[in-house]
């Protein structure tokens, strides 16, 4: 619950405790932050902290703008990772991530312009997957 404004916990009711439940309480949510270098190295920290090696897919966009990644994101119904990269050249970080993952299928989103044909290629490499 996010309290916002002149509305307090107390006003509704609500007691928050940093421990388990009791009659009246609501426990905290446990917080982490999963954080990089930059955002390509922030989606592969991601990545690693969600999926193992084997993944049935990942998901490649653009970094340099986020509608694609978003698009990607939705596509992906959690099921893999949104790595990103820059058009013209993938980051280290994340041909290591793709390597790592072997997943069985690569799916670029976005055309040339976003995800360029040697960016595409390098993934393809580095997973061992076919792109799509």
């Amino acid at each position: 619950m996010v309290v916002a404004g002149c509305v307090s916990a107390s006003a509704v009711g609500l007691t928050l405790a940093s421990t388990g439940a009791t009659a009246g309480t609501v426990p905290l949510p446990q917080i982490s932050r999963i954080a990089g270098i930059d955002r390509y190295d922030t989606a592969v920290q991601a990545s690693q902290a969600t999926f193992s090696p084997g993944a049935d897919v990942a998901y490649l966009a653009t970094g340099v703008t986020f509608p694609d990644a978003l698009a990607a994101s939705a596509a992906s119904g959690g099921h893999g990772p949104v790595l990103l990269s820059p058009p013209n050249a993938l980051p280290e970080t994340v041909a290591s991530e793709l390597a790592r993952l072997h997943p069985a299928r690569l799916v670029v989103v976005g055309g040339p312009a976003s995800v360029g044909d040697a960016v595409l290629a390098a993934a393809a490499a580095a997973s061992g997957a076919p792109a799509s």
